[in-house]
């Protein structure tokens, strides 16, 4: 069950033990103003039955949830918070709310207006005051609502549309990801040096009529007004955001996004610049609205929706694995007689547990793209660091797991044991295999790498395959050397046959 349905069922259970509370205290109380004293014990006995009950009941989906909070860095008071957010951002959690609120006006009214009739001031208290919370919960519920809207187009039995958006905060043909479980959007600004485009995402085909509103993710891609680069930012269910770097050097060039339902999870892929793939929950993202803005400033974007594939989706007997793949080296300087080494570092974002392996498969030196003296011996087996065995990744390896791909050998001791040893200027780069090293010289030329990741017996997971390159060059203005790491969207051209 998810974090909504959690939330609800939270929420709802709180309120319906706050009703049967308040409801039977106050009949209670004015039925035996002699015995109020058993009135305060029957009630207080009546709560605690009906928490541990909701306790016992819903134990797993509260371990669930909090487990979760927990993996966000959330305090307990936070968790509940959010939680308690989320349940009202629901149709479902706002009806409660005010059917909880409708049940408590129904039973103190009557008490109220008998006592005001009788003249029994001390009397009406407690019912003005259910009254009063009655109040509160419905415009609660009722504010809730304000900001969703329901959506007034579909893309259901649209093969393709086409739009320009030109208008704060337009909104698109809406998508549901269950019937059209692939699209492919094709995103080309026509004017304007900053805009942004993306999804508006929801759970049904209720929206919120705000750009960022708690319970209604969003994502989208970003072009400022002083910047050549294309960035993305994406926005979850509450509201916190991150983004990163996409396409560095991009001059208006049309985007192609592909988005696809495969399982429990939707997964969105970018092609251009750096490329990126980014993997959210079905559930809450069943739904989606193309929205464009510019924050004030004129701009027009034309979109392409075309849908690939209308199959229904059946969901996955389980979580399905998903294999991520950093998108840069991390150069590590406190490996011994290194300096540097490089790694690379791997998550699981779906369920279960899977050990990848993960291979060099080809090293170009230079510019011109020269294939490596030891190519023939290609592709090597890469380690995995500071571990002994292949690890099985699963979700709760949030810090994801590495691998070596190069070292740059600093410092070689002499054979004969003694523990001396000479440096070596400027470093051999080597490959880091699990069975061998083969060399890769000493050089200050650029050293391009491809990485290709495979999960055995997993044909639900894509194989990836990425280039990389390093360089260990000489510093002009101080002794000693630079290291600079970058990635390429594609393989270098290789010029060794010209």
């Amino acid at each position: 069950m998810g974090i909504r349905a959690t939330g609800f069922w939270v929420v709802a259970g709180a309120l319906l033990v706050a009703g049967a509370l308040v409801y039977s205290g106050a009949s209670l109380w004015f039925a035996f103003p002699e015995a109020h004293v058993l009135v305060v014990i029957v009630a207080v006995a009546l709560v605690v039955a009906l928490l541990g009950a909701g306790l016992f009941c819903g134990r797993s989906w509260l371990r669930w949830a909090f487990r979760e909070a927990r993996a966000r860095g959330e305090s307990i008071r936070e968790a509940i918070v959010n939680v308690g957010r989320l349940a009202l951002a629901t149709r479902r959690g706002r009806v409660a709310l005010g059917g909880v609120g409708f049940g408590i006006a129904m039973a103190a009214s009557p008490v109220f207006f008998r006592a005001v009739q009788l003249g029994r001031v001390g009397d009406a208290i407690i019912p003005a005051l259910l009254l009063a919370i009655a109040i509160v919960l419905n415009a609660l519920a009722i504010v809730a609502a304000g900001s969703a809207v329901l959506s007034d187009a579909t893309t259901k039995g649209l093969a393709k549309w086409e739009r320009a958006f030109a208008v704060e905060d337009a909104v698109g043909p809406e998508i549901d990801f269950d019937k059209q479980s692939e699209v492919r959007l094709r995103v080309k600004p026509l004017r304007g040096n900053q805009w942004r485009f993306g999804l508006k995402f929801s759970r049904s085909d209720e929206f919120s009529s705000e750009r960022y509103a708690p319970g209604y993710p969003l994502w989208h891609i970003q072009k400022e007004q002083d910047s050549d680069d294309l960035a993305f930012t994406y926005y979850d269910e509450l509201a916190r955001g991150k983004g990163a770097l996409i396409w560095p050097g991009y001059h208006d060039e049309e985007i192609a996004i592909v988005i696809r339902r495969m399982g429990s999870h939707l997964v969105i892929n970018i092609a251009g610049g750096f490329g990126w793939t980014g993997t959210f929950d079905a559930r809450s993202h069943r739904y989606a609205q193309p929205t464009a803005w510019a924050d004030g400033r004129e701009f027009q974007i034309k979109v392409q929706l075309e849908v690939l594939s209308a199959a229904p989706v059946r969901e996955a007997a389980e979580d399905p694995p998903i294999l991520r793949m950093d998108d840069h080296l991390a150069t590590d300087t406190a490996t011994r007689h290194h300096s540097a080494y490089f790694r690379l570092r791997f998550w699981n974002d779906g369920g279960g547990g899977i050990t990848p392996e993960v291979r060099v498969t080809k090293v170009l030196l230079g510019d011109d793209a020269r294939e490596a003296k030891f190519s023939p011996q290609l592709p090597l087996l890469l380690p995995w660091s500071s571990l002994s065995a292949p690890p099985s990744l699963t979700r709760l390896h949030s810090g994801g797991e590495t691998v070596g791909v190069l070292g740059a050998l600093s410092w070689v001791d002499r054979a004969d044991g003694s523990g001396t040893g000479a440096p070596l200027f400027p470093p051999l780069l080597y490959v880091a295999g699990e069975e061998h090293n083969p060399e890769i010289g000493q050089t200050d030329e650029r050293v391009f790498v491809q990485i290709q990741a495979i999960v055995p017996g997993h044909l639900d997971v894509p194989t990836i395959e990425r280039w990389f390159w390093v360089q260990i060059a000489n510093a002009d203005d101080r002794e000693g050397h630079y290291v600079t790491t970058g990635r390429l969207d594609e393989a270098p051209e290789d010029k060794s046959s010209i």
